[in-house]
């Protein structure tokens, strides 16, 4: 007889745990939270079972983060770039995308010009 093997989805990278343990909550907590059982928290965050789009969103609504935040970096890396990112004012950021793309392409050059900046809006404005 031949072995069955289960089909398992390859599990996706994600900081649920992190940001969860960063914000102080317990796995109860979040069930309670979002409306699932501590067991299907666990078995998210321990990749057994994919994360789906809805609990995500409510991972990021209960944690006071984003969803790209959940699958893209852990809280507590002081020094990665999107602690960074949210350590500068907003009025900054315009100016930090055209540093950080004339470092990518120094072709580019940097010009802080009004020109930039109503390039850089119309760019975003595109995504």
């Amino acid at each position: 007889m031949a072995k069955r093997y289960k089909s398992r989805t390859p599990a996706r990278r994600h900081f649920l745990r992190h940001w969860r343990e960063d914000r102080g909550l317990s796995q109860d907590q979040v069930a309670e939270a979002i409306g699932i059982s501590k067991a299907s928290v666990s078995r998210v965050e321990n990749g057994i079972t994919p994360y789906t789009q809805d609990v995500l969103e409510a991972y990021a609504r209960v944690l006071g983060c984003t969803v790209a935040d959940l699958v893209s970096r852990p809280p507590s890396d002081p020094e990665g770039l999107w602690a960074i990112w949210d350590r500068l004012r907003v009025e900054d950021r315009r100016r930090a995308v055209v540093i950080l793309r004339a470092l990518v392409d120094p072709n580019l050059g940097y010009r802080s010009d009004e020109k930039t900046l109503q390039d850089e809006e119309i760019a975003r404005q595109r995504l």
